[in-house]
């Protein structure tokens, strides 16, 4: 009887901060400047399209076509909130300077048309590919005893 006297208690026990990893909140910041400056292309790029003549009007108008371009960064960023490990932040900055790289791409197309919606979708693949190669990363962690 007094060993389950000492196991269980009313009394409240302590919680203990974890460290701050520093390594993780540069990563962080790392990301999110990623991300501030891909979405500013992408804003620019979206206004440079419409202004060569991508209509504005009807079913996908100018605020879904901002929403669908922001997608992938807003994404990233919900993801990088989380509480995950150096190495997917790693990949999460990767994804971000890729996306970055395909919001660019607005600049150099002659054509435009459907391209306001692709190029938002080939980020969203690569934003896909980063949460599969995070989970790779959680199914191979190290588990501690």
């Amino acid at each position: 009887m007094s060993e389950i006297a000492e196991t269980v208690s009313d009394q409240p026990t302590p919680v203990q901060a974890r460290p701050r990893d520093w390594g993780a909140v540069a990563l962080r910041v790392l990301i999110l400047g990623v991300v501030l400056a891909g979405a500013r292309t992408t804003y620019r790029g979206l206004h440079d399209a419409w202004d060569h003549g991508v209509p504005t009007d009807g079913r996908f108008n100018w605020l879904t076509q901002e929403a669908w371009g922001f997608l992938p960064y807003g994404l990233i960023v919900i993801i990088a909130a989380f509480r995950i490990s150096k190495r997917s932040l790693t990949t999460l900055l990767v994804t971000g300077l890729l996306a970055w790289f395909m919001s660019t791409d607005y600049f150099n197309l002659d054509e435009m048309g459907m391209v306001v919606f692709v190029i938002p979708f080939i980020q969203l693949v690569f934003v896909g590919a980063a949460l599969v190669v995070m989970f790779t990363f959680w199914l191979l962690r190290t588990r501690k005893p």
